[in-house]
């Protein structure tokens, strides 16, 4: 045979007020899942060890207790039907008047994922309203709704009151909606108090100022991508983003960064070549789902079109010089295209003056000629210096060609 004792010896404290309170119940051979009534009627049990029980007795009324007749404590084993009695053990007294408990300070609004400014307070006072009850144990919980409790890192913590009477806790809420925060005096009364507070998600936004990049196909280049990180309307810094490129041919220098003061991060990103009609994304998402992206297109050498955009139509005398011209290269759609290789002719012919009114022009002498090849960077731009022959009249003829079909030429004139 095998047997095991189960003994309830005492009980502390004896006299509650009519409204219940904690007790713990004294013995031997206890453990978790032993249930406990008060004249029948059930206790809620906190804790369990093999001598001993934390329960919250039922109110005078719950347990039909009359004033001063002791009520009878008994503790049950479910698993084996085990029964022990405390006989009159525990008297409920009208006069005795309960621990109070006050909400001090909690939060109203808070923003999910970041923890409360104001603190979940409760103080613990005497019967007598006034004096602070120090040493009381006290639960703060999070009753209903999803969020955790600083003090703990959970969503229930087991506190003990300070010199002040007081117990406190930041809340984090972990989803939008309403919460119900409460606060429970385990070793007295089991007074109770809460409040609602209201989760919302954070505004949260992530911009890049980086525009969309044209680039010429199988042209190489490096720029940096930008994003900024915004909360609640403010730069958010110190957040971490991770950067991304959505196609071949393009590589970040990085995986990740962290905002700085600014709420800006910012990524090298460097190509070798893109195909002709590739497009490529990069991407810098903030809080795992906030991302602002740039495109970057590879251009076909089809659409590759020249054009002046400053120095045309120049006439000067032929003991000036002209000035440079400036040729940008585009997609086509008007979007400067970077990186396209360009070709530029130069003739510089001796000035004939205008043709007669009957016969042929007269040929004019080439003076000087040359060839020269350039590159247009990221605002599709290149310097074109015109070929001078100094103190000559003459005519400057200057072709550009790029891509398979893109050409743009012109004259620029030194008068006698």
């Amino acid at each position: 045979y095998k047997a095991r004792l189960l003994y309830a010896e005492t009980v502390a404290p004896t006299l509650l007020s009519g409204a219940g309170g904690q007790i713990t119940v004294a013995g031997k051979g206890f453990r978790v899942g032993n249930r406990v009534t008060v004249n029948g009627m059930p206790a809620t049990v906190l804790s369990w060890t093999a001598t001993s029980i934390v329960a919250t007795a039922p109110s005078r009324l719950t347990a039909k207790a009359a004033v001063g007749v002791a009520a009878d404590i008994a503790v049950l084993d479910p698993g084996t039907g085990a029964t022990t009695t405390m006989t009159a053990a525990l008297t409920y007294d009208a006069t005795v008047v309960p621990d109070t408990l006050f909400v001090l300070a909690a939060p109203v609004r808070v923003e999910t994922g970041i923890a409360s400014t104001t603190p979940f307070t409760v103080r613990v006072l005497a019967p007598d309203g006034l004096t602070p009850v120090v040493g009381a144990s006290v639960k703060l919980a999070v009753a209903a709704g999803s969020g955790t409790l600083a003090t703990c890192g959970a969503a229930v913590c087991m506190l003990t009151t300070d010199a002040r009477g007081t117990v406190s806790s930041l809340l984090t809420a972990t989803a939008a909606g309403t919460l119900t925060l409460a606060a429970t005096e385990t070793s007295g009364s089991g007074a109770t108090v809460s409040v609602s507070v209201v989760a919302v998600d954070p505004v949260r936004v992530v911009t890049t100022a980086t525009a969309a990049r044209y680039l010429a196909a199988a042209a190489a280049s490096s720029w940096t991508f930008q994003v900024s990180a915004a909360q609640d309307g403010l730069p958010a810094a110190g957040v971490p983003v991770a950067w991304t490129a959505s196609g071949p041919g393009v590589t970040l220098s990085a995986a990740g960064a962290a905002t700085d003061a600014a709420g800006a991060a910012f990524v090298t990103v460097t190509t070798t070549g893109l195909a002709a009609g590739a497009a490529v994304s990069v991407s810098g998402c903030a809080w795992n789902t906030v991302c602002a992206s740039a495109p970057v297109y590879g251009v076909d050498p089809s659409a590759w079109t020249p054009a002046v955009v400053l120095g045309a139509g120049q006439s000067v005398a032929a003991s000036a010089r002209l000035q440079p011209l400036t040729v940008q290269v585009s997609d086509g759609a008007g979007h400067a295209l970077e990186g396209a290789p360009v070709t530029v002719y130069q003739t510089v012919d001796a000035w004939e003056g205008p043709c007669p009114t009957s016969g042929r022009c007269a040929a004019a002498p080439v003076l000087a000629k040359a060839q020269a090849a350039a590159v247009s960077d990221a605002q599709g731009l290149l310097t074109i210096t015109p070929l001078d022959v100094g103190g000559v009249a003459s005519v400057v003829n200057i072709a550009v060609s790029t891509g398979t079909q893109g050409f743009v030429s012109l004259a620029l004139v030194k008068t006698p």
